[in-house]
């Protein structure tokens, strides 16, 4: 899965977490068309995140214990050249470890 589906995804479940409107662990599951293992596993990422994600059994929804919610941002930046050179990205090892490679 992408990055880009994988945090739309997230942002999806989110939605309906503070929209307290899940149903139970199958019927979300349903929705986002996934496993309900894949939901416990991506619940259980948005609680490592600090999510306050708790379930109520009486209403049936997931739900944060306070409001809040989860923002995902992505930046361009511009790197001067002296940064640029500075990166490696692993390649420099690439090289040393495989001198036929690029």
């Amino acid at each position: 899965m992408s990055g880009l589906k994988y945090i739309s995804r997230l942002e999806r479940i989110d939605q309906f977490i503070r929209q307290e409107r899940t149903g139970n662990a199958p019927a979300f599951a349903g929705r986002l068309e996934i496993s309900v293992r894949q939901l416990y596993n991506l619940i259980d990422e948005l609680k490592d995140l600090g999510l306050p994600v708790e379930y109520c059994r009486t209403r049936q929804t997931y739900y944060y214990r306070y409001h809040c919610r989860i923002v995902f941002e992505v930046r361009v930046e511009e790197i001067n050249p002296l940064e640029y050179n500075n990166i490696q990205g692993g390649f420099s090892w690439l090289r040393k470890s495989n001198p036929y490679a690029l």
